[in-house]
This record gives C-alpha cells, sequence and structure tokens, in this order.
C-alpha cells in the first residue's frame, strides 16, 4: 500500500511526501495427534515515510545569513516548521 501527500502552508510552500507499506503474515500448523499440536507463524511488516520539505536541497538561508549552530544537511535547509493555535494538540493545552 503506498500514498503520496502534498501539505501546503500558510505561505503557499509545498511539503511533498510518500509513505509505502507492506505486511505478510505465513502461518502453518500440523496436528501431531489429539493433543499434541504444532503451530508455526511469522509476520513482516515494513514501513517507510519520506517527507521533502519544500526549502529542502534549495537554498541554505541560514547559511547565507551567518546563522550557526543550524544544520547544515541540504534537506533541512529552510524555516522551521511551525503550527497554528487551532491545532488540537496545541490549542487544548492549559495557559501557563
Amino acid at each position: 500500500m503506498g500514498s503520496n501527500n502534498t501539505t501546503p502552508n500558510i505561505f503557499n510552500f509545498i511539503d511533498t511526501g510518500t509513505a509505502r507499506n507492506i505486511t505478510a503474515n505465513v502461518s502453518w500448523g500440523h496436528n501431531f495427534s489429539t493433543r499434541v499440536i504444532s503451530n508455526l507463524r511469522y509476520n513482516f511488516s515494513r514501513s517507510r515515510n519520506l517527507l521533502s520539505p519544500f526549502f529542502a536541497n534549495r537554498e541554505n538561508v541560514a547559511a547565507e545569513l551567518g546563522i550557526t549552530g543550524t544544520s547544515q544537511a541540504p534537506q533541512n535547509w529552510g524555516p522551521p516548521a511551525s503550527r497554528s493555535l487551532t491545532t488540537p494538540d496545541l490549542a487544548t493545552q492549559p495557559v501557563r
């Protein structure tokens, strides 16, 4: 099973992603007698998720501005992800 997705943010920068999943199950049973039964089972599952932010591999703005301490890996270039306060996990937290 797989999926492709695009996620725009409020500035209309579009992040793309792909997801792939596979699951396989094999089982075998044998009755040696009415009291001795053997079962063998094997389960395999694999999941892969890849996300490509809009700014990945484009321009290292932090390095150009002289900001140190940021990741220099091309897949991490760009601004940090942000959420609005309408996101359920943030909106339900009490204000302290």
